[in-house]
């Protein structure tokens, strides 16, 4: 195995996909397109900024009225005015989308165990009016109790960066059309012995070819694991080391205890009481 492409995610999971192949020609970094409504949970976390709405991060759909993100793309979590959730969209240029549906943000809660160090990096977006299910807009069920997705080939997706910007001037190269890879979640063991020992709130993937990772703007999105029911939330993207660079594709995610401890999740959910309708 090649341990220079490591990923690390939140897990988290309802809907069935395909898991495609990504064979090592096909040009998140190394990603491939994604069909319209493969991903139907995938959401764009954007932000207000200078003037204009821009895809910040991505998050996963878990109801009509909550998306999971990650923590550190919310860490400004009092301006919730700032942020709005794209829902149903493929090509993220498009604002003319017919399949999109754009909501305002009601409120924002951070995992209670969330630190600036990425431990527990999970948020819960409240949203004002509730999701319209389609065959775009669905949403994903959370890791069953139990779940071990350890040697699992599992799927993480989203619109950010295709290679990693050396200077901030220079950004990396975003995609308009949904992303996809596939990667492999590592042993906890190993993970903490190739990075270092890292919280028990995160596990880790790879690309077993070395030249596939998320990259920036792909924080928070979804990495879903398979079972006999179908998909579900195994993580959400944390962080990494570059994205293009060596040891750059082993990358963390975000292991819920939100996700797979309901009382946590249930919490948040409170915290949210005034948005609901």
């Amino acid at each position: 195995m090649k341990l220079s492409n490591v990923l690390v995610m939140v897990v988290i999971s309802l809907c069935a996909i395909e898991i495609v192949q990504v064979t090592s020609q096909e040009k998140i970094v190394g990603g491939v397109d994604a069909k319209p409504g493969q991903f139907p949970w995938q959401i764009s976390l954007q932000l207000f900024f200078k003037g204009n709405w821009t895809h910040a991060c991505g998050g996963s759909i878990i109801d009509k009225k909550h998306v999971l993100s990650a923590g550190h793309c919310v860490v400004d979590d009092t301006n919730k005015k700032h942020y709005r959730v794209i829902a149903g969209a493929h090509d993220i240029s498009k604002e003319s989308e017919p399949s999109r549906q754009t909501m305002d943000v009601c409120h924002i809660s951070l995992h209670p165990n969330w630190t600036i160090y990425n431990h527990w990096d999970l948020s819960l977006v409240t949203l004002t009016k509730p999701l319209v299910y389609n065959d775009r807009v669905r949403p994903i069920r959370l890791a069953p109790v139990g779940a071990d997705p350890e040697g699992q080939v599992c799927t993480t997706s989203g619109w950010g960066y295709r290679f990693y910007p050396e200077k901030k001037a220079n950004a990396g190269n975003t995609s308009d059309i949904l992303q996809f890879i596939n990667v492999t979640i590592m042993n906890q063991k190993e993970c903490g012995d190739i990075l270092y020992p890292r919280h028990v709130s995160e596990i880790c993937a790879y690309d077993p070819e070395g030249i596939r990772s998320p990259c920036f703007g792909d924080s928070g999105g979804p990495m879903a694991c398979y079972d006999d029911k179908g998909p579900y939330l195994a993580g959400g993207v944390s962080w990494g080391r570059k994205c293009d660079k060596a040891r750059s594709h082993i990358r963390e995610y975000a292991w819920g205890s939100l996700l797979t401890d309901t009382t946590n999740l249930e919490l948040l959910i409170r915290k949210a009481h005034h948005c609901f309708w």
